[in-house]
């Protein structure tokens, strides 16, 4: 019982760093609407992901962003699963969560700019 355990925590502490760091990359490059789905390449092969992304209407039309905002989107809210299919167990979702992407891009240009440079 115990090694089947530690191995599912391990599968969830996969999962969850997976998440993180969609959501991480989401920030910078927000995910189109609708739905997609992939992978974690050949070393995470059992786990891919799906993620559900809807466009909210702006409750602010006339809000206009300051100047050194290039970009200014409708919220997005994200449902984002992954997935964990070994093909010997029963497949599971091994992390499930649902949040929101605000209007505003989180970094500047300058700050994308800099990022280019390292």
């Amino acid at each position: 019982y115990s090694l089947k355990a530690a191995k599912k925590m391990e599968i969830i502490t996969q999962a969850t760093f997976f998440s993180i760091q969609l959501l991480d990359e989401f920030e910078v490059s927000p995910p189109p609407q609708g739905e997609t789905e992939g992978g974690f390449g050949a070393d995470y092969a059992p786990y891919y992901y799906r993620v559900k992304v809807t466009y909210a209407e702006s409750k602010y039309p006339d809000l206009k962003p300051p100047d050194e905002i290039q970009q200014f989107f409708a919220r997005r809210d994200v449902h984002l699963e992954i997935h964990y299919d070994d093909g010997v167990h029963t497949p599971y979702v091994a992390a499930d969560l649902d949040t929101s992407l605000m209007g505003f891009e989180k970094f500047s240009t300058q700050s994308k700019m800099s990022y280019l440079n390292y």
